[in-house]
């Protein structure tokens, strides 16, 4: 993970190591061979990613139980340890205010540097998922910009946790280079760049139509996607990842 974060190019000629290691580690991940393949980037957590062909979602719980507990402890951090020592800094007077300022600008360092290496780690996923499909068209949504503002619960919870999509694809494209030039992943893959709505599209709807109508029910729960039309029930995240699949699919064959 060291090297894959490096600044200076030098490292990466160790770049393929990731892969090896994963290998061994999740022998029981199925990953199945897909010519298309979607993602959909959340907050972290179980569903930071979620993976899917044009047919199907993949599962890869086994993968993301990691990004679940540090979720977790980043959760943990901000709705209870950091409130508190607020709380203790306005009502307390007892001479140790100053070193609950530090230990808050602590915690706070802490938790961005959690989310910074695994919203690094997750591009790890999705080149492993690239690497074990055999991909030759993968996705890559146009979302930028985001804010918290006019958001509220879930939503704005995950935006807070959503990483610089800028960011991450120029390191994405960087990594994807570094396994190319080792023939990890084969030099005739595409990435394409698609629509940031997935997560409101329903990929039944979107497969028959070849139109990104927003059919998601506004009621249903945050991670979940259930369609005002056709009633497809699919978890969110997933049912964005086929969409993203689907638009690949699309775009490949009308060029084609």
């Amino acid at each position: 993970d060291i090297t894959l974060g490096a600044d200076s190019r030098a490292p990466f000629i160790h770049s393929s190591q990731f892969l090896k290691t994963w290998e061994q580690k999740y022998t029981n991940t199925n990953i199945p061979n897909s010519v298309y393949l979607g993602k959909d980037l959340n907050r972290i957590g179980k569903f930071m990613i979620a993976l899917a062909n044009n047919t199907k979602t993949i599962d890869i719980s086994e993968i993301m139980a990691e990004f679940e507990r540090a979720y977790k402890k980043l959760e943990l951090y901000r709705t209870k340890i950091i409130p508190k020592l607020q709380r203790n800094l306005t009502f307390k007077n007892d001479g140790l205010n100053g070193r609950r300022k530090a230990e808050i600008t602590c915690i706070h360092n802490k938790r961005h540097k959690i989310m910074e290496e695994y919203n690094k780690r997750v591009l790890m996923v999705y080149l492993y998922a690239i690497y074990k499909s055999n991909a030759r068209h993968a996705s890559w949504d146009g979302i930028e910009g985001i804010t918290t503002r006019g958001k509220k619960k879930d939503f704005a919870i995950a935006i807070q946790y959503l990483p610089n999509n800028l960011d991450q694809f120029k390191i994405f494209c960087e990594w994807l280079d570094d396994l190319k030039s080792k023939e990890f992943i084969d030099n005739s893959i595409k990435i394409h760049l698609v629509s940031p709505y997935t997560s409101v599209v329903c990929p039944k709807c979107y497969s028959e139509s070849r139109k990104l109508n927003k059919n998601r029910d506004k009621q249903a729960d945050y991670h979940e996607f259930k369609c005002i039309k056709c009633g497809f029930v699919e978890n969110r995240h997933s049912s964005a990842a086929m969409v993203e699949a689907i638009s690949v699919k699309i775009a490949v064959e009308g060029i084609t």
